[in-house]
């Protein structure tokens, strides 16, 4: 499957990879690997079934690694304007330029690369803050079946970006270690209906 034509904020992004791979290569790095990304994102949680907070967050960012031979230096930025751009390239440049060689470092090489991009239609779907609220406050009951004494937070977490989509529609949040993981708990609660 091929990746569908860029458009508006993919080719901005594609745009600022390039950008930054040419700099590096104007100022002597020998390979160069750039990570643009656009995300947004809605986060909701609540604490007995009241919203305790209900945030969204719009990320976008540019991560760049150099190789001067062996040498690697790293930078990153959220500034995607071009004088930015060549900035943080010449900020992992002069980092690579005093860093110590490591045998092991570089690039993987081109043939291990993926070539073909799937498409998600996941990261074109929005999750509306009340059904992301629904959501926390069914994520914190299945938790209190399990343990009612504990103050749970219900939480729901959407992320989505052009190329990808981490969703976690469903997680708990809690201080304990060793907690049995939320599908058991939704498993649980279901049989005892």
């Amino acid at each position: 499957m091929q990746p569908p034509p860029a458009s508006g904020p993919i080719r901005q992004l594609t745009d600022v990879a390039s950008l930054a791979l040419e700099e590096a290569r104007r100022q002597g790095a020998s390979q160069c690997e750039a990570d643009a990304s656009l995300a947004q994102g809605l986060s909701v949680s609540v604490r007995l079934r009241e919203v305790d907070t209900l945030e969204y967050q719009r990320d976008r960012g540019l991560g760049v690694t150099v190789y001067f031979g062996q040498r690697k230096g790293s930078a990153s930025t959220a500034d995607l304007t071009a004088a930015a751009v060549r900035e943080t390239v010449e900020k992992a440049c002069a980092i690579a330029r005093y860093t110590a060689e490591d045998p092991y470092a570089g690039l993987v090489e081109p043939e291990a690369l993926a070539r073909e991009i799937p498409t998600s239609t996941r990261s074109r779907l929005g999750l509306a803050p009340e059904r992301a609220i629904e959501l926390a406050r069914e994520c914190e009951a299945a938790g209190l079946v399990w343990m009612p004494a504990l103050p749970l937070r219900g939480r729901i977490r959407e992320q989505s970006a052009q190329h990808g989509c981490l969703r976690q529609l469903a997680r708990l949040s809690r201080r304990l270690r060793g907690h049995q993981p939320l599908d058991q708990l939704l498993a649980h609660r279901a049989s005892r209906r």
